[in-house]
């Protein structure tokens, strides 16, 4: 559900996780948001392919 999310606003998530260490997730957001952009994401453009 989160990813979705991140994914809708042109966003990304990276996770990492080490046995013993826990797990660490990176949540990217755009500056602009999508809808003032005059192209869509890279994510949004390989899923109509």
């Amino acid at each position: 559900m989160s990813y979705g999310i991140i994914e809708a606003h042109g966003g990304d998530i990276e996770v990492k996780s080490t046995v013993g260490q826990g797990t660490t997730f990176t949540v990217s957001l755009p500056l602009v948001p999508p809808a003032a952009r005059t192209e869509p994401p890279p994510a949004v453009l390989a899923r109509r392919e």
